[in-house]
């Protein structure tokens, strides 16, 4: 049977196999010009830009990983979307970062107690809603201004809302936080559990050009 579409052939210029004969065919075909051609005429290959949208569907609650962020007033509608609304102090210097869902598949195989120098934000505010917020890690902070007492205030968090997944930290607002490994197998197993992929799919770029020495 010929052609329905005479002059084109569309097996050739299927994508799997036009690329390539795109570019072949030029060449050819800027020789065979150049021969016909008068002077001062002569043929060139220029080049063509190709954009294709993408056929895949993204819907709005897409799957969401926040770090390192602050919230100017906190605000029940960030929470709403977020898990924590904001905060409304904070400090510099020395914390500890203790787990607290060993067993949550992010936490598996962490240390216990991470040694940092960074900067921890507290209380959430509003307060969490245990029903569908999950703390992972805290801190030990001052409970209120002035006084003795501490309380485990959460560094990192998730957030589900039916199929949406929110990994939240608090951390991460110093340079060298980043060089500790630990720290970044935090980060990189909550995206992808953000992601809904494998949590452990990232390890291995956690030493990947970081700051670590032999004891």
């Amino acid at each position: 049977m010929p052609s329905p579409f005479p002059g084109m052939d569309p097996f050739l210029e299927h994508p799997d196999f036009f690329p390539d004969l795109h570019g072949r065919f030029h060449v050819y075909l800027s020789e065979a010009l150049q021969d016909a051609l008068p002077p001062p005429y002569f043929a060139v290959i220029n080049e063509r830009l190709w954009v294709e949208t993408t056929a895949r569907y993204i819907e709005p609650d897409t799957d969401v990983m926040v770090g390192g962020w602050t919230v100017a007033e906190p605000s029940a509608a960030v929470a709403d979307v977020l898990g924590v609304g904001g905060f409304r102090r904070w400090r510099h210097g020395s914390m500890v970062l203790e787990t607290m869902q060993p067993e949550h598949p992010i936490c598996l195989g962490l240390p216990a107690k991470l040694h940092l120098e960074d900067e921890p934000y507290w209380p959430p505010t509003p307060p969490l809603d245990s029903a569908h917020v999950q703390v992972l890690a805290g801190s030990r902070e001052q409970t209120e201004p002035d006084q003795a007492a501490v309380s485990l205030q959460p560094m990192f968090w998730t957030y589900q809302r039916g199929p949406g997944r929110v990994f939240g930290c608090v951390l991460g607002h110093y340079s060298w936080t980043f060089d500790d490994p630990y720290f970044r197998l935090w980060l990189l197993r909550g995206m992808a559990w953000a992601a809904h992929e494998r949590p452990y799919r990232f390890d291995d770029l956690a030493l990947r050009s970081a700051a670590v020495a032999e004891n």
